[in-house]
């Protein structure tokens, strides 16, 4: 309650707004002269506006993905999005890179972000930032039953299986004056059916009252959620997560190509992961998702940032309080997936169909 009568109360000047359809968004015409970050007037992070449809001598790319895509903690011209941008025309390519990233997002919001927005700006690569946590996204509605450090109050949408298809739930999202007493009788509600991470430690049993108790149930069942740190719990079997993000890629990927777009997947390491690289991949965060890797690489263009770093063997965070890439993190991986980029499309892995019979390269 207190968040969304702060958020209700600073709404015009919030970075994160409540949207019906995403469950939240970016503010049009967000500027923050101290952090550097600008989003323009229909809500993409960027100094500039742009047209739906690109030049015809320009290459048009749009990311999606959560606040790893969006590249929080940097300013504007330090995302890896805009060194994409920059080295590919360096490199006798014009392009233009548009940022669709939100924070926050689950694989399934910005796969909706594409399906509900972003397919109108007509892009030629649709690069899907993926990162391990995202999956456990997927199946999450209440973002303080999954994070209950957040500082977004909203609810989210999410996909189930139905017949092999999916089917969208909590959509659209619940509005903001129904979400505290939607949580204060979750048990009641035909959400909580949908909710992952809703367990025994939400459950109204009288022994759970005891701290001791809740604690001692929490040893002697382990495989109901393990707690990872950062206010975050995940489930021990990890199934359905996978299974979501399994199927959200693979509707993303048709819709994508559908639209005359190439799809793109680029694997992102978090913080999390970060310092695991290069090491033994059983101690990895997420494992069950890490291990979904090799099959997106398989079915998909695929690029791992990862590889960005394994030459000088990964790269130290500025300071304990850094959550994301840094501007020579940043660096690296703009430089990485631009040649990445080129090399898919002097292969034609690539599939550009606006430029089938005439080119943007002046190289």
């Amino acid at each position: 309650q207190q968040l969304l009568d702060e958020y209700k109360t600073n709404q015009d000047e919030a970075r994160i707004i409540y949207d019906p359809d995403l469950g939240w968004n970016l503010q049009p015409n967000y500027a923050n002269e101290n952090t550097g970050e600008f989003i323009n007037s229909v809500g993409i992070r960027a100094n500039q506006e742009y047209d739906l449809v690109p030049a015809g001598d320009t290459l048009r790319i749009a990311l999606f993905g959560d606040s790893y895509t969006y590249d929080a903690d940097v300013r504007n011209n330090e995302m890896w999005g805009q060194i994409i941008e920059e080295t590919l025309l360096t490199k006798g390519i014009k392009a233009e890179v548009i940022n669709f990233g939100v924070s926050g997002f689950g694989m399934d919001q910005a796969y909706l972000r594409w399906k509900i927005f972003g397919q109108n700006y007509t892009p030629d690569i649709v690069i899907f930032g993926f990162v391990l946590k995202d999956a456990q996204r997927n199946v999450n509605i209440f973002r303080q039953i999954l994070n209950p450090d957040t500082g977004i109050p909203f609810t989210k949408p999410r996909f189930i299986l139905e017949n092999n298809r999916l089917k969208l739930v909590n959509y659209p999202t619940l509005p903001i004056d129904q979400i505290v007493s939607t949580l204060q009788n979750f048990h009641n509600s035909e959400l909580s059916v949908y909710e992952y991470y809703y367990d025994e430690r939400f459950s109204r049993i009288w022994w759970l009252n005891s701290k001791f108790l809740a604690v001692l149930s929490d040893i002697l069942n382990p495989n109901v959620t393990e707690y990872i740190g950062d206010g975050i719990y995940v489930t021990a079997d990890g199934k359905e997560q996978i299974n979501m993000a399994r199927e959200i890629t693979k509707q993303f990927s048709e819709d994508v190509t559908n639209a005359n777009s190439q799809f793109v997947v680029t694997y992102l390491p978090d913080r999390r992961t970060f310092k695991y690289l290069g090491k033994d991949t059983e101690k990895y965060p997420y494992l069950e998702t890490y291990e979904l890797l090799p099959e997106l690489e398989n079915s998909y263009v695929y690029f791992n940032a990862e590889s960005a770093f394994e030459s000088d063997g990964g790269i130290q965070w500025s300071s304990n309080n850094q959550s994301h890439y840094n501007y020579k993190m940043n660096l690296k991986i703009g430089n990485y997936l631009a040649s990445q980029i080129i090399n898919c499309i002097d292969s034609g892995e690539c599939h550009l169909y606006r430029f089938e019979e005439h080119t943007f390269d002046t190289r």
